[in-house]
């Protein structure tokens, strides 16, 4: 075997697993519906919203891998005594139809939020990256779309 490609191969096989991995830039919606809500009053008139929520993602590029991944989550709410939002933190687990699973934590604020993907299983099994997401709109009922974006590292 000729050197030259025998230092290719080491040079592949010393790569991180990651790195093997194709980018992936990815954007879209997630339609939610709330599941249950507790309200905790706070001393000073605030409160602690507690919900959980179910949904599913609908990707801009229908190829995506996010695109029809069903979603169940958790997020805690701080909310000032004037109703405003002052942070949310919250962990959102996925599956496809394929059976493969992924999680997602985020932290917000009234502007917007921030997330990150857990990796999970068969296609999600070593993917690392983020992005940022917000509230596109939000009906009386608690049903909302959250726009999205996503990229990997």
């Amino acid at each position: 075997m000729p050197r030259s490609v025998l230092l290719l191969l080491i040079a592949i096989l010393l790569l991180p697993a990651g790195a093997h991995a194709q980018a992936i830039q990815a954007s879209g919606y997630v339609a939610v519906v709330p599941v249950a809500t507790e309200t905790i009053d706070l001393a000073n008139g605030g409160s602690v919203l507690r919900q959980t929520f179910a949904g599913v993602t609908i990707a801009d590029d229908h190829d995506s891998v996010f695109h029809l991944t069903n979603q169940n989550c958790m997020f805690t709410t701080v909310l000032a005594a004037d109703g405003t939002m002052t942070v949310s933190n919250g962990f959102c687990d996925a599956v496809d139809s394929d059976g493969d699973v992924f999680g997602a934590w985020g932290h917000a604020d009234a502007q917007g939020g921030n997330w990150r993907i857990i990796p999970g299983t068969g296609k999600f099994g070593d993917i690392a990256g983020g992005g940022t997401y917000g509230t596109a709109v939000s009906w009386p009922d608690g049903r909302s779309a959250i726009r999205w974006d996503f990229s990997s590292e």
